[in-house]
């Protein structure tokens, strides 16, 4: 008889929770289990800085509403750039080379009856150190927490590399002097084609001499003769 009147009781109690929920108007949703996984995931402790926090939901994300805001143990955002949306998966990038230290991520996104919700997890870098978080799940337009509502995430700004530009040369020091043609006591160049006149100048050169004496021993036999003639 005590077992029935307790299976009585836990029943009763049971229905009572459901009747006062839909008295309220609760939202279904807020029994519905609403990441499917994350990376990381709750309470990870990671021995490398993250680069990004990926989340992936029971059900496709609308872009327009979803949002993930990482804060800090000092509550700052460590966001950059936008958030990547694919299907079921949101992709939030966050800075480089976080120091260590215990991160909070906040998330939400579209509820199916048009409003928003969400929650919020924590990791770490290195050893983390977990709080209760007042934000843990939620659910409505009304119950949106600050930290997304007024989230605007730091754009990534890329500094660009110095390249070296090559100097300016001066064209006077590093053009080079044509080339000049240093007199040489040869005599001309000998015709194209033709045959070397040198042996032709000295054979016309022997000639004129030879005529030359010639000339010159007629006449002093010329002289003698005329002179021997007187005699």
């Amino acid at each position: 008889m005590g077992k029935v009147r307790t299976v009585l009781r836990l029943l009763t109690a049971s229905f009572v929770v459901v009747a006062l929920g839909q008295v309220v108007g609760l939202p279904a949703t807020a029994a519905e289990e609403l990441l499917a996984a994350s990376d990381p995931y709750k309470h990870q402790e990671l021995t490398d800085p993250p680069s990004g926090v990926v989340l992936a939901f029971e059900r496709d994300v609308d872009a327009a509403a979803a949002q993930i805001v990482v804060t800090n143990t000092a509550g700052k955002s460590v966001n950059v750039n936008s958030l990547i949306v694919e299907g079921t998966n949101v992709t939030a990038q966050v800075k480089p080379n976080l120091p260590k230290g215990t991160y909070t991520v906040h998330y939400q996104v579209n509820r199916k009856d048009g409003q928003v919700e969400g929650g919020a997890f924590q990791f770490s870098y290195g050893k983390g150190e977990w709080t209760n978080l007042p934000d843990e799940r939620w659910s409505g337009n009304s119950a949106q927490p600050t930290v997304i509502a007024s989230a605007e995430p730091d754009p990534v700004t890329e500094t660009p590399v110095a390249t070296e530009t090559p100097a300016a040369t001066d064209s006077a020091s590093t053009s080079v002097p044509a080339p000049t043609e240093t007199a040489t006591s040869a005599g001309p160049a000998p015709v194209s084609g033709g045959a070397d006149p040198a042996p032709w100048l000295w054979g016309g050169a022997a000639v004129v001499l030879a005529a030359a004496a010639g000339g010159i021993a007629w006449r002093r036999s010329a002289t003698g003769g005329a002179k021997r003639s007187v005699r």
